[in-house]
């Protein structure tokens, strides 16, 4: 109950106000990237955001039984000073750009108890974080 509860929340916060901005295609062209920047909340050197990955093709995770997927959108936390991202909250659809059913919710607390831990990864140099990471701390 707690599960569906979280998960129309986020489709509702994720859908009502989001106004999606596109910052990139990977080099194939499999998938397309957008931010919502007015989700952006800052406190001090930390922001987080709401990130959308739409896919040109059906996805699945690397786990059996995993649902097929057209979209995520994944809630991030930026350290804008130390330079790492964390993810809070993923949302899986089985429609392109948020549409069809949420076929799966990770929840900060399933992600505080992944093998990660929830911890913080360093922002590698020319990947899709550094692009958010400079976009939401207005680096250059």
């Amino acid at each position: 109950m707690k599960k569906i509860l979280i998960l129309l929340l986020l489709m509702v916060s994720t859908n009502v106000s989001a106004e999606w901005t596109k910052f990139g295609d990977t080099s194939d062209y499999s998938d397309t990237t957008y931010i919502d920047r007015q989700s952006i909340q800052k406190t001090g050197d930390k922001l987080k955001i709401w990130v959308l990955t739409d896919f040109k093709e059906i996805q699945s995770l690397p786990v059996a039984n995993s649902p097929l997927y057209l979209s995520q959108v994944v809630y991030q936390e930026i350290d804008c000073q130390e330079r790492t991202i964390k993810q809070i909250e993923l949302v899986y659809f089985s429609g392109n750009m948020r549409s069809g059913t949420p076929v799966l919710l990770i929840s900060q607390d399933e992600i505080l108890r992944s093998s990660q831990g929830g911890a913080p990864s360093f922002i590698s140099p020319g990947s899709k974080g550094e692009v958010i990471y400079k976009i939401a701390c207005n680096k250059k």
